[in-house]
């Protein structure tokens, strides 16, 4: 019988033996001793004479008698467990506890716990280091205390108070690369102090300290002196650069480039050369028959007109903005320009084949390009190449060039440089107004074109 219990069974779901008899809690110990060898031999010796008891008295007699010695030895060996482990870790004795606490609800027990078999510990070694103490480092930083935090300012004064910053920090840099130059490599650093124009009895001239400056092909760069602008202007792309490198790169210095292609021009007029001139006219006459100005967008279909009703975009087509835009510089040219001359536009509404103008306006048209003064001419030609346009290019240099004072209107709106570029790029602003511009492109190429379109201004415009 498990020690710990009475010789009297009791119901361990008995109300009334747990409200009367027993205690809080009541704790049943088990234990059970696991032999190997004497239990299978055990077994083993039970079945075979089981087994032949039904044959034979004797059998009976003897399996009984083996019975009893085996259950008595198991007895004992119960009796013999009560705080005995086994020696050698075999584990021959096993302790089970089962515990039984009276719950709040009479006659049930609220919760049963069975505690494991009670084995050896095994041993635990731990070892301990003593701390180690923090050694603090000592201070060694010098210099001022941090500034104390400046109260708020509105953006804009952040944002010029930042470049300017960061353009004395750009000047800096720049002063130590060039000083920082081996002495050998000459293209590498500014070999100039200043710059300043010089008037001559024929020209402007731009002088590095008393050096001029000169054009490709070696001469002098004279500006006639009715432009002390474009002087002005030069100077200034010649006093903000820092190496005598970046004067190699036309991109730098724009104005100096354009200028330098028109003295050339004018330089070889005078020697009766006319190659250049030639090869700029037939250049420029290339784009009439593709003239952006004269290509226009398809009529758009009655379906796609209900289509975009539907969704809440039906606005003026591109067509009717292109044919708006380009009446009037058209209308200006064939009256005061080309007077009499037909320019009609180079697509029709179901090709995609450009149709060329008739030869009469390519006559007239070509005749006035190549009596155009070397200043204009090298104007047209970068005003062509920027907006891709003929006629925008002729429009621009009209009412800025001081050749054509006659046909200028004295009106407060001119046809100025917004003007030309968006007569220029009037498809990609409206594709980009329909369906966002790609930043990084579009902005560069609209900030592009309008720089150069400038520098056609400052070229052809005059005091005289």
């Amino acid at each position: 019988m498990p020690k710990g219990l009475s010789n009297t069974p009791v119901d361990p779901y008995d109300a009334k033996w747990y409200k009367t008899k027993a205690p809080s809690t009541t704790r049943i110990v088990f234990y059970s001793a696991t032999m190997p060898f004497l239990s299978i031999l055990h077994s083993i010796v039970d079945l075979a004479l089981y087994h032949f008891a039904r044959f034979s008295p004797v059998y009976a007699i003897v399996a009984s008698v083996v019975f009893a010695v085996g259950w008595f030895t198991q007895g004992g060996i119960w009796a013999q467990c009560d705080g005995v482990m086994n020696e050698n870790g075999a584990g021959l004795c096993f302790q089970t506890s089962l515990t039984l606490t009276q719950g709040d609800k009479p006659g049930y027990p609220s919760g049963v716990s069975v505690a494991a078999p009670h084995r050896r510990p095994e041993p635990v070694s731990a070892s301990f280091t003593p701390p180690k103490p923090a050694v603090p480092l000592p201070t060694t930083t010098a210099g001022p205390p941090p500034q104390p935090p400046l109260p708020a300012a509105s953006q804009y004064g952040i944002r010029v108070e930042r470049r300017r910053k960061q353009a004395e920090m750009l000047r800096r840099g720049q002063d130590l690369r060039a000083s920082q130059m081996k002495p050998g490599s000459a293209m590498k650093k500014r070999f100039w102090k200043d710059v300043s124009v010089k008037e001559t009895p024929d020209s402007f001239q731009i002088m590095l300290d008393t050096r001029p400056v000169r054009t490709p092909s070696k001469a002098i760069l004279s500006i006639p002196l009715s432009k002390p602008h474009l002087a002005s202007a030069i100077a200034l792309e010649w006093d903000l650069l820092v190496s005598a490198q970046q004067a190699l790169k036309q991109h730098l210095i724009p104005l100096t480039s354009l200028t330098s292609r028109a003295d050339d021009i004018q330089n070889q007029d005078m020697a009766g050369q006319s190659k250049s001139r030639r090869d700029i006219v037939d250049m420029v006459m290339r784009y009439l028959d593709t003239d952006t100005l004269l290509c226009w967008a398809p009529q758009r279909s009655a379906e796609d007109t209900a289509r975009l009703h539907q969704r809440g975009q039906l606005t003026e087509s591109l067509r009717d903005i292109q044919i708006k835009t380009a009446q009037p510089i058209i209308g200006y040219l064939a009256t005061h320009v080309w007077p009499g001359v037909e320019i009609k536009p180079v697509l029709d509404s179901d090709s995609i084949v450009p149709t060329p103008q008739p030869q009469i306006t390519k006559d007239v048209i070509r005749g006035w390009i190549s009596s155009l003064p070397a200043y204009e001419l090298a104007a047209l030609e970068r005003a062509v190449l920027a907006s891709k346009s003929l006629l925008v290019a002729v429009r621009l240099l009209v009412e800025w060039s001081e050749e054509f004072r006659d046909l200028q209107r004295d009106t407060p709106k001119r046809f100025g440089i917004e003007e030309a570029a968006e007569a220029s790029s009037l498809e990609v602003r409206w594709q980009t107004g329909m369906w966002g511009e790609v930043e990084d492109t579009h902005d560069v190429d609209k900030e592009d074109v309008r720089r150069q379109l400038g520098s056609v201004i400052l070229l052809v415009s005059g005091q005289r």
